[in-house]
């Protein structure tokens, strides 16, 4: 929850960073590095970052409801590489990746060419290969087509996906594990 002040905002005030907070209803918050009561970013503010993006902004000011605001500067650090989404066809042969984390809020055009196996309906992992700047919307390519979303295990792939799991375990826990098989019960 944002901390509140009332005061007016620095004539010309520091530019201040942190991570970005996206909420599922379209705006988010600014968790400021220096401690500072975290800034609230109106939906206008949204289109060009993502959840845990790291960004330089600027206080700005109050909105209607007390919070402090803030103005973009510059996304300093991306926290997503890729996305687990749900492919739409589109007209022409391309499609757009629409994200299944709700705090994702933009959808990305996947070129036919990028689509590689993923049918209309597919979820699927795509790296993004733009991210969404200046209006324009982000691109995605498919790094691999999970399948439909009614499939048996289906939540297992996407969690698997989601938190970049490992498939399989490293080779040294796989030997430890061995070696626990092999002592006696007692």
């Amino acid at each position: 929850m944002p901390r509140r002040r009332k005061s007016a905002a620095p004539p010309r005030a520091a530019a201040v960073r942190g991570r970005v907070s996206v909420h599922r209803d379209g705006f988010g918050f600014l968790a400021r590095d220096d401690g500072g009561d975290d800034l609230f970013l109106p939906p206008s503010q949204m289109h060009t970052v993502m959840h845990g993006d790291y960004v330089s902004a600027q206080h700005d000011g109050f909105d209607r409801r007390g919070r402090p605001t803030a103005v973009f500067r510059e996304v300093l650090e991306r926290r997503h590489q890729t996305v687990v989404g749900r492919v739409e066809a589109r007209a022409g042969g391309a499609a757009a990746l629409v994200p299944e984390n709700p705090r994702i809020l933009q959808t990305f055009e996947l070129r036919a060419k990028d689509r590689g196996r993923a049918e209309d309906g597919d979820l699927a992992v795509a790296e993004i290969t733009r991210f969404p700047e200046g209006g324009a919307p982000g691109r995605a390519r498919v790094l691999r087509a999970l399948g439909a979303a009614d499939t048996p295990q289906m939540d297992v792939e996407l969690a698997i996906a989601a938190f970049d799991l490992p498939r399989r375990w490293p080779r040294a826990l796989r030997r430890e594990l061995a070696e626990l098989d092999r002592l006696p019960d007692g």
